[in-house]
């Protein structure tokens, strides 16, 4: 009987110890995978899809503004606006025309700007395609309501904008009119009293709203636009371009230099299709960069590179 009751103590005594450890086990397992350890390795297959893409450069123009609908501070304050919205696109550096000493820009019969004026500005700056802002019409309808002693006042505003960008072929890439209307209701101030609505500030907000709505229009129109620059100087064995950094090139890209190709036209209609390819003269490594938006690079093949030879991603 005692030998007996010696042998179930044991028995007892090792399956309490077995199940014991199984719980420990358990809940050591349990800590281990509330608190992974993640281990992550990139893999880049192809570095310009990490390192961004390259960007059109689109040079935004003065507003045209004949009916003065805009003062001179809200006009830069849109703008700054719009080409901040811009350059939120992964595709497209936007920029004032001043940053280039354009302010003046001639204007044509019709009300816009001459095309050839704003083609020259662009062929000389190797910029993409230029856009103009046209505030063409501001109409405000107020509406008095004939009973009572607190008469408030309903406003109407319809503002007009036309957008047009053109590329250096003078090819317009987008020519549009956006009409927006915004109705108010209030107690009558100084600038309805004055009737032109001028002075409130619905008007500039209403105006940034409409150029707004053009946004997707303006990056889907650059898409049909080629990438490319120029070499700028070649000062020994360095090739200083003028594109760089802010229009997404990368350290180790590699570019293609070509002639400048000539430019073709229709012979029937006269119209501008486009540049021939030029010879190809060989290829160029980006090493660093400089200034605002410059590169420098060295000779990877080929050579007889000149100053204005078009360069584009190999």
């Amino acid at each position: 009987m005692n030998l007996n009751s010696n042998k179930i103590k044991s028995i007892l005594c090792v399956g309490l110890l077995t199940v014991s450890s199984v719980v420990v086990s358990c809940q050591n397992l349990e800590k281990r995978t509330s608190q992974p350890v993640k281990m992550i390795k990139d893999v880049p297959l192809n570095p310009r899809m990490d390192q961004g893409q390259v960007k059109k450069r689109l040079m935004i123009l003065p507003f045209n503004d004949s009916k003065n609908v805009l003062s001179a501070d809200m006009s830069r304050a849109i703008k700054r606006s719009l080409i901040n919205e811009l350059n939120r696109s992964p595709d497209i550096v936007a920029f004032d025309s001043k940053d280039l000493g354009i302010e003046n820009v001639k204007a044509s019969p019709q009300g816009n700007y001459d095309l050839k004026d704003v083609v020259k500005s662009l062929k000389q700056y190797t910029v993409h395609s230029a856009l103009e802002v046209e505030v063409k019409d501001l109409k405000v309808k107020r509406t008095v309501p004939t009973k009572g002693i607190m008469k408030s006042i309903t406003s109407e505003y319809e503002c007009a904008v036309v957008v047009r960008i053109v590329n250096q072929g003078g090819r317009e890439l987008l020519n549009h009119m956006k009409v927006v209307t915004y109705k108010d209701s209030g107690l009558p101030t100084e600038d309805m009293i004055k009737g032109d609505g001028s002075g409130n500030p619905i008007v500039p907000t209403l105006v940034k709203d409409t150029l707004f709505e053009f946004v997707p229009q303006i990056t889907k129109s650059m898409e049909t636009l080629v990438w490319e620059g120029r070499i700028a100087s070649l000062q020994g064995e360095r090739v200083f371009i003028n594109v760089g950094k802010v229009s997404g090139l990368n350290v180790g890209d590699l570019l293609r230099v070509t002639e400048d190709g000539e430019e073709i036209f229709d012979t029937e209609t006269g119209g501008f299709i486009g540049k021939s390819p030029g010879r190809l003269k060989g290829t160029l490594e980006v090493v660093s960069f400089f200034g605002q938006d410059g590169a420098i690079a060295v000779t990877h093949s080929g050579g007889g590179f000149r100053e204005n030879d078009r360069v584009e991603l190999y």
